[in-house]
């Protein structure tokens, strides 16, 4: 029989963690009045109650008890350690852990001064390892578990609606289709920008449905686009020809439409080069988060369109095909620290180089402030250049990656 004595504070992921990884049977929770709301979520994601968490059971845990203290009297927090130990006086000294990562540090050093009276153990936890800490030294253990999207979200106090997970094996189509797309645009923006100009003007009856068949008028030609029905595989085929009938697109995918016409296209190319990161890092698409609204009573953005799970923190990752300004990057700040926490982080990825957008770097002095990294190609490079999406994107990433917050 185990137990474990964490101290509350503010960030509950690094409480989390060493729960998961030890698998005590008993935890209790030292924390104050002002810690309610985290101690609810802590519990409830311990115990498997907080409404929307998928997590993974935690079958080792019998009980989760709370206990009360003062934040800065050091006997409360010395009592309550005290009244533990007398309520399992049938256990060793070594199977009590205390995790003194949260909490005041009159609670930690009260904490540790019954860790040391008692011989047991006492820990403290970052994103990258356990240290266990004694009066004669410090020595560090790698962190091995790895959470779930699921439980990162719930220990904001977020739920997580939807979330489709990138698998670079059965996505081999849509890239196809993907990288087609981007190479027409590159070569045929005319003809690209023609079709989105008659769409803008479209009468549209049905709703927000795009058309499966329709021409539009260029310069000089008429460009005819098609998409039809599905065929065996579930797969439609979208083609743009022009008045000599020349081909000049051809895509097969499950939805060509959405995927030319509503930029899912970059958010695949990117998801793609992302993935090709680490096999570790878990990509997610078209996340969506139960909604809220931030202290002023604004409803905050509740969707990204890719979510990067590193094992004990998120990469929020934003597209942009066209044009972005700084609201957008506003947005990225607000949804990252809502849903994820201040150690997560944010990136926007641009098609364009973002000099190109704007000229005067204003876009980069907004990001800073808004702590969201502009990840664009270089104006050598050029608009969603394959070079960038092979190396430049996941070198940048991975950089990101491994400078976040412990």
């Amino acid at each position: 029989m185990n137990v474990h004595i964490t101290l509350l504070g503010k960030e509950l992921l690094p409480l989390y963690y060493p729960v998961k990884q030890y698998k005590p049977e008993i935890v209790y929770i030292i924390g104050t009045k002002q810690n309610k709301e985290q101690t609810k979520r802590l519990v409830g994601l311990l115990t498997q109650k907080q409404e929307g968490v998928l997590a993974e059971e935690i079958p080792h845990l019998k009980k989760v008890s709370f206990i009360e203290t003062d934040a800065y009297d050091f006997e409360a927090t010395y009592r309550a350690c005290m009244k533990i130990h007398e309520n399992h006086s049938d256990l060793s000294s070594d199977s009590f852990m205390y995790n003194l990562t949260g909490g005041t540090k009159i609670m930690a050093l009260a904490a540790f001064a019954v860790a040391s009276d008692r011989g047991s153990k006492a820990i403290y936890t970052d994103s990258a390892s356990i240290k266990i800490i004694s009066k004669e030294q410090v020595k560090d253990i790698p962190l091995d578990c790895r959470l779930i999207l699921h439980e990162i979200v719930a220990l904001q106090g977020q739920k997580l609606l939807e979330a489709v997970k990138y698998d670079r094996q059965s996505k081999v189509q849509e890239v196809a289709a993907a990288q087609e797309i981007c190479n027409f645009i590159r070569n045929r923006r005319d003809v690209y920008n023609y079709i989105r100009q008659w769409l803008d003007n479209y009468q549209w009856e049905n709703g927000d449905t795009i058309p499966n068949h329709f021409a539009c008028r260029g310069v000089r030609d008429v460009f005819v686009f098609h998409c039809g029905q599905r065929n065996k595989s579930g797969y439609r085929t979208l083609t743009i020809t022009n008045n000599d009938r020349e081909v000049l697109l051809k895509i097969s995918c499950e939805d060509p439409k959405a995927l030319l016409l509503r930029g899912m296209w970059w958010e695949v190319l990117v998801a793609d080069s992302i993935s090709s990161v680490s096999k570790e890092y878990v990509v997610w698409q078209n996340v969506k988060f139960k909604q809220v609204k931030d202290p002023e009573g604004n409803m905050v953005k509740n969707e990204i369109d890719i979510l990067v799970n590193i094992g004990n923190k998120l990469l929020f990752v934003e597209c942009k095909s066209g044009k972005f300004d700084s609201a957008n990057l506003h947005k990225c700040r607000t949804v990252k620290s809502t849903y994820g926490g201040e150690k997560s982080k944010v990136i926007l990825v641009s098609a364009a180089p973002a000099d190109s957008i704007d000229s005067k770097s204003l876009l980069h002095e907004n990001a800073s402030d808004n702590s969201v990294s502009i990840i664009s190609p270089s104006p050598k490079q050029g608009y969603a250049a394959d070079v960038f999406l092979s190396r430049s994107l996941p070198d940048k990433v991975r950089e990101i990656i491994n400078a976040l917050p412990l």
